[in-house]
């Protein structure tokens, strides 16, 4: 799981990969977006402003096509991380909306992670996600395509 302490840290690891780089360029203009506004950067990123509280849920998500990350804008967000594998299904994939939902079997709990602001996390694509809600945490979230670092024919 990717952690990155500060956005410098992250583009020190990714620079010159296009969907990294689009995705520096999301966090460069998110102070500029509405909240809930769905935004885009070509064709292998999209990005929302959003608050910890509306992502909030009981079931974990995950996603087949598009990874997830997290830019922390104000606040801190309680991030619990569990490989996809590990779960159980809770509803059906949905292949429009690229989101799976899970429960956890058991009472066994991963570690979570309190993500600071200025902090990124990318969640690998055999990863599920949830939020807890912390009403005051605002995040940037991303959804970047991978199927390679970019597209055949960009």
């Amino acid at each position: 799981m990717p952690l990155f302490a500060s956005k410098e840290e992250f583009v020190a690891a990714h620079a010159g990969t296009t969907k990294w780089d689009r995705m520096t360029a999301a966090i460069e203009n998110a102070a500029s977006i509405q909240d809930g506004v769905a935004h885009s950067i070509g064709d292998s990123l999209t990005y929302w402003r959003t608050s910890a509280a509306s992502l909030a849920a009981e079931t974990f998500v995950g996603h087949r096509r598009y990874q997830t990350a997290f830019y922390v804008l104000d606040g801190a967000a309680q991030v619990e991380l569990a490989p996809a594998a590990s779960l159980v299904p809770a509803g059906a994939y949905g292949d429009l909306s690229d989101r799976e939902t899970f429960t956890r079997p058991g009472s066994r709990g991963d570690p979570s992670l309190t993500l600071s602001q200025g902090q990124i996390l990318a969640v690998p694509i055999d990863g599920a996600w949830r939020i807890a809600a912390q009403p005051a945490a605002q995040l940037l979230l991303v959804r970047l395509t991978v199927e390679g670092a970019t597209f055949h024919n960009k």
